[in-house]
């Protein structure tokens, strides 16, 4: 068996980079909603709108964030399961002399 545990490593530490570039647009996108009375009542009805799909939107992007909180954990978890695995065929073929 044969694995690059070090782009896996690379990969999961980006999971982590667009975790946090999602969790940055998030916070973005909630600072963004406007008072629902900044057009006075003629635009009331489109602001309430924009704000919940502002709202949306960012919930969409820290429940993708997590999702790569995730991939990043499952990475890592299998790069270090590769690792473990040729440390202990290398141990084994040693002690077995093949």
């Amino acid at each position: 068996m044969i694995a690059d545990t070090s782009d896996i490593h690379g990969f999961s530490v980006a999971q982590r980079g667009h975790a946090d570039d999602l969790t940055s647009v998030a916070a973005d996108l909630r600072a963004s909603t406007v008072a629902a009375d900044a057009f006075g009542t003629v635009g009331a009805g489109f602001l309430a709108a924009l704000n919940q799909a502002l709202l949306r939107e960012a919930r969409l992007a820290t429940e993708l964030a997590e999702r790569f909180v995730a991939a990043k954990h499952v990475a890592g978890t299998a790069a270090e399961a590769y690792d473990s695995a040729e440390r202990a065929a290398g141990q084994f073929i040693s002690r077995t002399g093949l």
